[in-house]
């Protein structure tokens, strides 16, 4: 097994020497180095390096945080011109290891299987005792397990995220950030085996007004990154320039006081296996005492007034989200206002098109028939009425036509996510691979996100929630990225992950998402919940009463009688023919095989309906959950555009039950032969 290591470094002189040796230790057995016009000495260690037969030296000297074009070009170097089994992409102040740490990271590798392609390895903040200047590991040997809450105050949003470890592959695309790559996870390693980051980010005052002073400049360098204001380094960066960020520097490193009471609540964690690197630190340089408390208080202050402004921010945002959805709701009104006005005048003006003919006709006694029909009204009003009915049949064939347009692109950026993986995620928390999966759509509610979240954060289960989101609103995208990265994780909710796509796959999207839990090794329910609904505190628990392997605990449960719509309702437990999607606990199995992605391209959008039926055609149950859910819409109001396809899917699936709409189906374009069996 090869293990290769990339990094791109800048000005980090400080650590880079002992970061390449820890790794060679490890039993990595190449470097691969961009310098990104390094002043301080760091390219000439590199260079050492070099020359010693072990790494790989390219220079970049553009500052333009040009990060992810520079990384994933060094990630496929390392397949492509070093055979490499494994990559791993690292910064210059991240040092991997085993968990276990009587065995090596190369070791450990060599355990996991290549077919789960990549992982997230967990990072972990190292900090100590505030420093002038130095990067003594024997003072920042402190794991930090600090609350979101605490981290908050010290002007952080949150802990650092998973780094992405990956297989050698020469189409690999590596994130900004190095925290996701385009290969898709197909498991997680054995616990045995597994692997995290120590991430020394912090090491002194000097070491990092020069960083956030390098890459805020960078960012700033380059029109085609656009990082979020609330990004981590552009916060510093402003704090920078406003002479307020060395309060912040303190305040992410305890005082002596505050690491004694830490040590012993577990809020910070002694750990001494990169001590033996001290040798390659330099020597530190502390603070006065007076001059640093000085600082710490002007920088608790200065947090205090910023988490106040941004809660502040938060409501004013809400309530102009709100009268922007009531603005919206006002124009949808009066636009169709509109419509059926135009409507009204197109139908005059053709009845009196028509009438004019009919009286032309008359007139010059063209053909006797016209007598005849006219001492007919009933005919009359029959034969005005077919151009009618011809350009009814033209528009309703145009509109499906491109319904079927649009649904064959969901169909085929379905496809394509099931192979190439999920988009880039944006995450809140540590995702553990043992925690509840809940998976929610987001429908053009954005201002429906933090209720959601905080529902479920308020949930009485002892499980760990990990909540994935799936936004099929483009443009709504960067507010939802913002609002997972501020909101405060507490409770049941573990952790939050966040994927947009530029194309919209509708509910279908529910199941991709399960396609790549199952393919991670994820087993057992998952539970799909919409955007629009109020759930109780016991609404998890209660989802899961009586859920059993291949089946399906649904609130929107009914049983049919001849359609989609002649329903009846059922109590708790009753099995049912149809279950919705939202409000849902299922097996994940039920996308074990492919075929569920079959779904006839005609009913793409009906996806609930396929679900249920291809539950049924496996011999799965499903039932009745008992969970409490408030505030749906009417589901004959949200789908109402989608009402008569409902029923015709319905025969389509059902093809024993009225005949002649079945028929009708085909010719409308339903697909006929990939029914599931």
């Amino acid at each position: 097994m090869k293990l290769v290591l990339t990094v791109m470094v800048r000005d980090e002189a400080d650590i880079i020497e002992a970061m390449i040796q820890h790794h060679l230790a490890q039993g990595v057995e190449l470097i691969i180095a961009t310098d990104n016009g390094s002043v301080d000495g760091t390219r000439e260690i590199l260079e050492a390096h070099r020359s010693a037969g072990h790494l790989v030296l390219h220079d970049d000297p553009v500052h333009m945080k040009q990060q992810h074009s520079t990384v994933t070009s060094m990630a496929r170097e390392a397949y492509a011109d070093h055979q490499a089994d494994w990559v791993i992409n690292a910064d210059a102040d991240e040092f991997w290891v085993p968990v276990n740490d009587a065995i090596t990271l190369h070791e450990a590798l060599s355990h996991i299987p290549k077919s789960i392609q990549s992982f997230l390895a967990p990072v972990t903040d190292m900090t100590g005792l505030a420093a002038a200047s130095g990067s003594q590991f024997g003072r920042l040997h402190l794991r930090d397990h600090r609350s979101a809450r605490e981290i908050m105050r010290t002007g952080l949003l949150a802990h650092s995220t998973p780094n992405a470890v990956h297989v050698g592959y020469a189409e690999i695309e590596v994130a900004q950030g190095n925290h996701f790559v385009n290969l898709a996870s197909r498991g997680d390693p054995d616990p045995e085996w597994a692997i995290e980051v120590l991430h020394l980010p912090w090491r002194s005052w000097e070491q990092y007004r020069r960083k956030v002073d390098n890459a805020g400049r960078a960012y700033e360098a380059n029109p085609k990154l656009n990082p979020s204001p609330n990004h981590h380094g552009m916060r510093d960066y402003r704090r920078l320039k406003e002479d307020v960020l060395l309060p912040f520097y303190l305040l992410r490193h305890p005082t002596p006081d505050q690491v004694e009471v830490g040590l012993a609540d577990g809020t910070y964690e002694v750990d001494d296996r990169l001590s033996a690197l001290e040798v390659f630190s330099s020597t530190d340089v502390m603070f006065e005492p007076e001059f640093e408390n000085w600082n710490r208080r002007l920088g608790a202050s200065i947090a205090l007034g910023e988490e106040q402004l941004r809660a502040a921010t938060q409501k004013i945002e809400d309530l102009q989200s709100t009268a922007s959805e009531d603005a919206k709701l006002r124009s949808e009104l009066e636009q169709a206002l509109l419509d059926r006005d135009s409507r009204i005048l197109i139908q005059e003006d053709t009845q009196a098109v028509l009438e004019e003919l009919i009286n032309r006709f008359r007139a010059r006694r063209i053909v006797r028939l016209v007598d005849g029909i006219a001492e007919n009204k009933g005919q009359i009003s029959t034969a005005a009425a077919v151009p009618r009915r011809v350009l009814t049949r033209i528009r309703a064939e145009s509109v499906r036509l491109s319904d079927l347009r649009h649904n064959a692109m969901r169909l085929r950026e379905v496809n394509r996510l099931l192979k190439r993986g999920l988009p880039l995620t944006t995450t809140n928390g540590t995702i553990a691979s043992t925690a509840l999966p809940i998976v929610m759509c987001l429908w053009n509610r954005s201002q429906r996100i933090d209720t959601m979240l905080e529902s479920f954060a308020r949930q009485a289960t002892k499980r760990n929630l990990r909540v994935i989101l799936w936004n099929n609103a483009p443009e709504d995208a960067e507010y939802y990225r913002i609002r997972v990265h501020e909101f405060q994780l507490s409770g049941a909710l573990d952790s939050i992950e966040l994927h947009s796509n530029p194309i919209n796959i509708g509910g279908m999207a529910r199941f991709v998402v399960a396609r790549t839990l199952w393919e991670q090794g994820v087993r057992g329910p998952f539970i799909m919940v919409d955007d629009d609904q109020d759930l109780s505190e016991t609404f998890v628990e209660d989802s899961l009463v009586g859920y059993e392997a291949h089946s399906i605990n649904s609130w929107w449960a009914f049983r049919n009688h001849g359609s989609h719509w002649n329903r009846s309702e059922l109590e708790p437990g009753d099995i049912a023919d149809y279950g919705g999607t939202g409000g849902a606990a299922v097996d994940l199995a039920i996308v074990e095989d492919l075929a569920f992605f079959t779904i006839p391209v005609r009913y793409f959008m009906l996806e609930d309906q396929w679900m249920s039926h291809y539950a049924h055609t496996h011999g799965w149950t499903i039932r009745k959950s008992s969970a409490q859910i408030t505030a749906v819409l009417e589901e004959t109001n949200q789908y109402h555009a989608l009402r008569e396809l409902k029923d015709e899917f319905f025969t389509y699936l059902h093809p024993g039950v009225g005949g002649r709409a079945f028929c009708r189906a085909r010719t409308l374009g339903g697909p006929s032969d990939n029914r599931p069996s």
